[in-house]
């Protein structure tokens, strides 16, 4: 068979298709590429970063649909659709709500794609494909053989994503993570990782893990192994890493130079309420990023506002906290209800959805509040998270932050790093704003 593996871009920007100055691979193609058989033949389309062809007669087509994306994955379907070619949707969004995207796909794959891709595959050569395949019975740990070539001649950064976990600890109601995972954790074999990351031949890695530390014995095991490998490598973890000196010592001597840490919110109320209220065990966060700090490795801090304890004076105290805290990077988010989530049921239940599908919604554009918030217009939540992103990304605030001999400036890799990611952050929140989820016209 003649298959079409479909990353689509979220949508369009100041009239033109969304992209950014760094892209990197997205490793769910890469895994499909590794379940399917020789004898078929892929075409992978990264919309984000050229146009797709749909007139390679294919027999099949797979949409990885993001919340973000649904509406542009629709308009994608649409055109397959006029030529008769049967569409797969999988990922985190038909995952959450099956039930609306089999109205804009012909099979809904919900669940990890490795024990059920290749049932679809054989079903579709014996035109009997399902409406529904659902990932089930999962062992304690995935294997995963991935197969890199179907990103061949594309610009992506020079970085390999790998996987080593699955699923997160915990239960972060705004998360969508723990109800795709089914609330379950897993590990792949280090074997098979070791022999993952040596093929590649990079030894700039990002460990694509919702949280690398989920499990700490394990975790250990593997950084043992990737000392001695030359690698610098990256990952999301939680705050946890900086209160066990042994984790933290393997974490440093196995290459790491930097970590993407969820602090969501400074306000120890607004931790309780999304069921993080674990986190205010670190008071204040100051003692354990300093932690980190000293240990050389650079934080990328998340946060996220609109909370019910989130007043309007929230924005200035959080972007004050991250300038002195010397954040390398840092990510400030309005409160997204995503669909299947608690943080989304609650909202719906309290009657303070303004856009109840706000990712089909055509009124709807990134940086728009899409709920009611207690503490402050739907605007003033807006305009606050541009003051935040503003204030951090700006000249002097960049120069502030880089003033940091021990991680961020501590040796010439990591000023590197630091000074380019922060130029393509600037960009990228520029591109970003007012964002139309979905292209104009469904133009393809």
């Amino acid at each position: 068979m003649r298959i079409a593996l479909i990353k689509p871009s979220f949508g369009e920007t100041f009239g033109k298709r969304y992209s950014s100055m760094a892209m990197m691979e997205p490793l769910t193609f890469a895994v499909l590429a590794g379940l399917t058989p020789a004898k078929h033949e892929l075409f992978f389309f990264d919309e984000r970063i050229e146009n797709i062809d749909f007139d390679k007669g294919y027999d099949l087509a797979a949409i990885s649909v993001e919340t973000f994306s649904a509406r542009r994955s629709s308009q994608i379907y649409n055109e397959f659709r006029k030529r008769n070619i049967p569409v797969i949707s999988g990922g985190f969004h038909p995952t959450l709500i099956p039930e609306e995207v089999t109205s804009y796909s012909d099979v809904v794959a919900i669940g990890e794609a490795e024990n059920i891709w290749p049932q679809i595959l054989a079903d579709a050569e014996n035109n009997k494909l399902q409406k529904i395949y659902r990932s089930q019975n999962l062992s304690s740990q995935f294997s995963v053989v991935t197969d890199k070539s179907v990103f061949n001649g594309k610009k992506y950064l020079p970085i390999s994503l790998v996987q080593f976990n699955q699923g997160c600890i915990h239960n972060c109601d705004f998360c969508s993570v723990r109800q795709f995972y089914s609330g379950k954790t897993r590990q792949r074999a280090i074997d098979e990782v070791l022999r993952e990351i040596s093929a590649q031949k990079k030894n700039f890695i990002f460990f694509v893990d919702d949280n690398i530390i989920s499990h700490k014995d394990a975790i250990k095991k593997l950084l043992r192994e990737l000392k001695g490998m030359n690698l610098r490598w990256t990952a999301q973890s939680s705050l946890a890493v900086a209160e066990d000196d042994e984790l933290l010592q393997l974490v440093v001597e196995s290459g790491c130079f930097s970590l993407i840490i969820g602090l969501e919110s400074l306000n120890p109320m607004n931790l309780e309420k999304m069921n993080k209220g674990w986190a205010k065990h670190f008071g204040g966060y100051k003692g354990a990023l300093d932690k980190l700090k000293d240990h050389g490795i650079m934080v990328y801090g998340t946060f996220v506002f609109g909370y019910d304890f989130d007043d309007i004076d929230c924005f200035s105290r959080t972007a004050d906290f991250a300038i002195e805290r010397k954040l390398f990077m840092a990510n400030f988010n309005i409160l997204q209800p995503f669909p299947g989530t608690p943080v989304y049921e609650t909202l719906k239940s309290q009657n303070r959805l303004i856009f109840e599908k706000w990712w089909l919604d055509k009124r709807y554009s990134w940086n728009q509040t899409a709920f009611i918030p207690l503490r402050m217009t739907p605007e003033q939540l807006s305009e606050g998270v541009t003051s935040v992103r503003k204030k951090f990304n700006s000249i002097s605030g960049i120069f502030q932050r880089a003033i940091d001999l021990k991680a961020n400036l501590s040796d010439l890799f990591s000023a590197m790093i630091y000074f380019t990611g922060n130029v393509v952050s600037r960009h990228d929140i520029h591109r970003k704003t007012n964002l139309k989820l979905g292209f104009k016209d469904e133009k393809i």
